[in-house]
């Protein structure tokens, strides 16, 4: 399960056990959550969401491959670097 706050990195918790309020269990998203985002997933702080769904289209095999063609190359190229090429993977 990835939660809202693991997808944009944002590392406040939006829930505190044992507090009853208006605001627990709201997740307050900032204005700039798209460019915080962008710096959080570049530095490896947050889901690179376009990386790890062109990974699990590849998983599928070559057949899904193909048939995803133009929504792969979209991914790919909105996906930051890919951390198995760093490994030698």
């Amino acid at each position: 399960m990835v939660t809202f706050n693991d997808l944009l990195g944002l590392r406040k918790p939006y829930n505190r056990p044992g507090t009853i309020s208006e605001e627990n269990w709201s997740l307050r998203v900032p204005p700039d959550f798209e460019s915080r985002y962008a710096d959080a997933r570049g530095a490896g702080r947050a889901l690179d969401l376009p990386r790890a769904l062109a990974t699990a289209i590849r998983a599928r095999g070559s057949d899904f491959v193909r048939s995803c063609g133009p929504l792969l190359a979209a991914l790919d190229q909105c996906a930051g670097p890919d951390p198995a090429a760093d490994r030698g993977a």
